[in-house]
């Protein structure tokens, strides 16, 4: 039984970290791809927000902004990611993780 609980809490802790080092890989990916596409404080925030799947008036509570402001907000950040969508943002960073876990249990 202390074997069986012993490689219960070694494969725990394994994938915690292998947890904790995707959400640094994620983090990574994020201020990246927001550093390239030049976005602004104000976008960052609302890109963020949107990655969490907030929607446009919960931002704009939590920003203390109006819809409108986020709605351009939103926009700009759609054109400087080259998309038009929610989906497609958020399919930005998805698609990267899908194609690494993809590969490297392909090869």
């Amino acid at each position: 039984m202390r074997q069986y609980t012993a490689m219960l809490t070694a494969e725990n802790e394994r994938k915690k970290t292998q947890l904790s080092a995707l959400k640094d890989d994620f983090d990574d990916l994020i201020v990246r791809r927001f550093e390239q596409w030049g976005l602004t404080g104000a976008e960052r925030d609302v890109a963020l927000l949107l990655l969490r799947g907030l929607n446009t008036a919960d931002i704009a509570k939590m920003r203390s902004t109006s819809v409108g402001t986020v709605k351009v907000q939103s926009h700009n950040v759609f054109q400087k990611a080259g998309v038009t969508s929610r989906v497609e943002f958020m399919s930005l960073f998805m698609d990267e993780f899908i194609d690494v876990r993809l590969g490297s249990t392909l090869t």
